[in-house]
Formats: C-alpha cells, sequence, structure tokens
C-alpha cells in the first residue's frame, strides 16, 4: 500500500512527466492534506455484446445527445493533466466497438498518460491489437468472472467467452502490451475471484477487480460483506499483482477514490464518481474539468474517507443515494436532481453552482 507500490511500476519511474505528477500527488496528501486526481475512466461507448448480469452502465446510453469529440477529448486530457492525472483507463460498454478509439488513446499519449482498456474480448483481433499498441496503447485488461468456463459463459451472457479471453491474451502478451484479468466480485463467491488471482500469479498476469455494486443490473442483487471484504484485503499481501482501486491512495490507506482521486467521464461528457458510482456533477462541454472537480469535493460523501468503494461496501451510501432511485430509468443522474441532495443538506454544493 505504500511508495513501493507506485515505484515497482516501471512505466512510472520511466516516465518523467507521471513521476513528476505521483511525487506532487504525495506532497499534495501528505503536506497539504489535499487530494489529487490520480485517474481518469473514459467510456467512449456504451455498446457492448456482452449480456453480464451486473453490468453497471446498464442505463448510460442516450440516444440523440452528441458524443465528446477528438477536440473535447484533447481538452479533457490536457484538463486532466494540469489536476495531477497519471493514468487513463478506457472502460464502456466496450471500447472496442468505439470507432475512434485508437485517436482517444493517441490523444491521452500527448499527455503522457499510462493508457489501459478494459475488454471483454470479443472483438479482438490481431489487426486491431496493434493498431491500439501503434496509438500507444500501455495495457489492456480482460473482464472474466470465472476459471470455470461454463460459469463465466453464463454470469457473462455469451457462449465461448471464455475461450475468446484466454485466446487475446496470449495475442496481447505476444504483441507486446501489459496484460491483465479484471473480475467482478460476487457475495458468497471470492474464493471464486482467489483462483482466478492465484491463475494470474502463475502466468504473469495483472489482477484486478471490483466488488458487485447494486447500479444498473445489479440494483436487487446482493453486495460482498465485511468478511469477504477483509479476504480480499489479504490478497493484496499475497499477490503483488494485484490491485484494488480502494488498495492504492496518495494518502497510503484503503479508501474509495471516487471523487477524490478518480473520475468518469462518459462519451456524453458528464463526469461522474467511478462507472459504480451514478452521480454526475457537471459536463465538460459546458464547464471546465478543475471547475467539476473542486464541485465534487465539496460532496460530503466524497469528503469522507470511506475504507470501502462507496457504491459496493458503504451502506449508508449505498441506503441514501443509491436506493433513492435505484429504479430511475437513465443514468447518471445530476446530483441536484437527486432527492437526498438539496440545498439544505449540501449547502456548499449549491453555493459553488452560483459562484
Amino acid at each position: 500500500m505504500g511508495f513501493q507500490l507506485y515505484y515497482s511500476n516501471r512505466w512510472v519511474v520511466q516516465n518523467l512527466a507521471i513521476f513528476y505528477r505521483v511525487l506532487r500527488g504525495f506532497a499534495r496528501a501528505f503536506l497539504l492534506g489535499k487530494n489529487t486526481l490520480k485517474t481518469i475512466e473514459l467510456y467512449p461507448t456504451f455498446d457492448c455484446q456482452s449480456n453480464c448480469l451486473m453490468c453497471s452502465v446498464s442505463k448510460y446510453r442516450k440516444d440523440g445527445v452528441a458524443k465528446l469529440t477528438p477536440a473535447d477529448y484533447r481538452s479533457l486530457a490536457k484538463q486532466g493533466a494540469d489536476l495531477g492525472a497519471i493514468a487513463i483507463s478506457i472502460l464502456g460498454g466496450e471500447p472496442l466497438l468505439a470507432e475512434d478509439l485508437e485517436e482517444i488513446v493517441a490523444i491521452c499519449k500527448e499527455q503522457r498518460f499510462f493508457v489501459t482498456i478494459v475488454s471483454n474480448a470479443l472483438a479482438v483481433s490481431r489487426e486491431r491489437i496493434k493498431s491500439l499498441k501503434q496509438a500507444g496503447l500501455d495495457s489492456i485488461y480482460f473482464s472474466v468472472e470465472s476459471l470455470d468456463e461454463e460459469i463465466n459463459d453464463r454470469i457473462r451472457g455469451v457462449k465461448g467467452h471464455f475461450r475468446k479471453v484466454m485466446d487475446a491474451v496470449d495475442l496481447c502478451k505476444s504483441e507486446g502490451l501489459l496484460v491483465g484479468l479484471a473480475g467482478v466480485i460476487f457475495p458468497g463467491q471470492v474464493e471464486r475471484f482467489v483462483e482466478l488471482v492465484e491463475y494470474c500469479q502463475a502466468h504473469g498476469l495483472l489482477a484486478t477487480g471490483g466488488e458487485l455494486a447494486k447500479v444498473g443490473r445489479g440494483e436487487e442483487l446482493e453486495i460482498v460483506s465485511a468478511g469477504e471484504n477483509a479476504r480480499l484485503r489479504s490478497l493484496l499481501q499475497k499477490h503483488k499483482r494485484l490491485t484494488f482501486d480502494w488498495g492504492l491512495s496518495y494518502f497510503l490507506k484503503y479508501r474509495c477514490p471516487a471523487g477524490k482521486e478518480k473520475i468518469g467521464v462518459t462519451c456524453y461528457g458528464d463526469v461522474i464518481g467511478c462507472s459504480l458510482n451514478p452521480l454526475a456533477f457537471g459536463n465538460i462541454k459546458e464547464e471546465p474539468l478543475k471547475k467539476i472537480w473542486e464541485r465534487m469535493g465539496l460532496f460530503s460523501q466524497y469528503q469522507k474517507d470511506s475504507l470501502r468503494c462507496l457504491s459496493a461496501g458503504d451502506r449508508d451510501f449505498i441506503e441514501d443515494y443509491l436506493e433513492p432511485v435505484a429504479f430511475w430509468p437513465e443514468n447518471p443522474i445530476y446530483f441536484a436532481r437527486h432527492p437526498r441532495i438539496t440545498p439544505e443538506t449540501e449547502s456548499a454544493l449549491f453555493r459553488q453552482l452560483k459562484d
């Protein structure tokens, strides 16, 4: 959880721009007690060939709304770098379905970001991977839920998905990318994720995961227990190739990074805490990212240090901010529309809107 987790990554110490931003992040944390943006998630499309049981972004499609242009992404990348961000994670939907994906990757590399894609592997081809690597892609993770082919394919909603992932892993390793597997951790099924992590450790792959959150298609599902979360924490000490979003902070402690060290930006420009957190605090087409970032820092839930993912493990957040809008038809939800976020409950947020 300490400095070594940053500096053991060669991409941190070999990229002077990133190295400087990391040092700045630690300085702001320990000298000023301030948050620094570290990671930006991008969702260039919400189209997807999978039909996952727990999809967190199933409500994010907006028919008739213009998507971000290359100029928008270039402005976003510059603003994000100015705020200290070091990494771009490109998610979806399925990012490989975005026709402008290579251009987005190249734009991000202009600002020296470490760029990762998380893919379901269904659209992977050697030609496409070569094209993405040429654009500057650094690493790719493939979503997989179990080493049991039948279980995995049932959860992902696509027969043959597991085999496609395994083939894609070999292909991407042969093209020189850093490759990893990413799983969703279900309650009562933590050992299934442990098996996945151990497989990655044995085969030289990176590993990451996120606990099931009560959003999207997961709204009626249960969350991982505190005991199961403790089991996940123990894995970090044993498996050096494993990372969790909440396990790597400039403050050198476990905490949810949403709205503090991480944001997400949809293909429509909405700025959210992450793909599991459907509250939007502004749109980059309408306001500078810095102003939106500062607004997020005024939200009471982003000011607290939650030891777990807010949307997957903080029961107060789930009950007060997710459940009241659970069955609204569309995400994200602009914070001022949320029934629990009012000028009375979040006065600082609403004052900033008037400035």
